[in-house]
């Protein structure tokens, strides 16, 4: 696959395509900007991916419809200019009150970086943590847990 890149003036990028390696094009998407110049649409041709921001130009929610069931609706919190919450939805699209999916990512600071995320699945009930260890200077720890505390697994990054 090869990507092309369509570029608006002031270098914002209007149309992505990929094509194959005889230049057929395979997918192409096309990208739309508010009036602050941030991104506010992506059609992808038979779907199309909504963006919305605050007023101090922070991502406050984006709904991304599938082809046929489903809206799904991510939502963004912020405190002391961090990321507070990530919360989805899905909902079906001839029922906004039904919902099959729904969960939330809560996300805690120590020290001026990232220490903990939990996630609740609130339509199955289920959830997990992830601690985020920094004692090494060298590398980054992401442990995670279940619901009930127990080890699961975990991502050593170096830098």
């Amino acid at each position: 696959m090869n990507l092309h890149t369509y570029l608006y003036k002031f270098n914002k990028i209007s149309k992505i395509e990929y094509t194959d390696d005889k230049g057929v094009i395979r997918s192409t998407f096309n990208l739309e900007y508010n009036e602050k110049n941030q991104l506010r649409m992506i059609d992808k041709g038979y779907i199309k991916y909504y963006y919305e921001w605050d007023a101090n130009s922070r991502l406050k929610k984006i709904t991304m419809p599938d082809l046929f069931y489903l809206i799904n609706e991510y939502s963004f919190t912020y405190v002391n200019n961090r990321i507070a919450t990530i919360e989805y939805i899905g909902r079906y699209k001839d029922d906004k009150d039904d919902i099959p999916y729904h969960g939330k990512y809560s996300y805690t600071y120590k020290n001026d970086k990232l220490d903990k995320i939990v996630f609740n699945n609130t339509a199955f009930g289920w959830s997990n943590t992830r601690l985020y260890n920094y004692e090494n200077e060298d590398k980054l720890i992401i442990t995670r847990y279940s619901s009930k505390g127990l080890y699961e697994s975990h991502y050593e990054c170096y830098y």
